[in-house]
């Protein structure tokens, strides 16, 4: 899932280089980009285990129900 929105990131991102680019600068721009890329599935990955820890722990201590009235 997230390679997939990763993936659309990039190419979104690559459609907006325009054409007068230099081909260095067009590299620096490329390389930033999968730099961004890799650190926004390592935030991802991190949200989704801290999430399936946190549910792992609420269900070994046992769900505690709150009415409120």
């Amino acid at each position: 899932m997230t390679k997939v929105i990763i993936r659309k990131i990039i190419k979104k991102a690559a459609a907006q280089n325009p054409l007068y680019e230099s081909a260095r600068a067009k590299r620096f721009k490329d390389l930033a980009i999968e730099h961004g890329a890799r650190n926004l599935e390592a935030k991802i990955d991190q949200a989704i285990n801290e999430s399936d820890e946190r549910r792992k722990r609420v269900k070994k201590a046992g769900s505690v129900t709150v009415a409120v009235s």
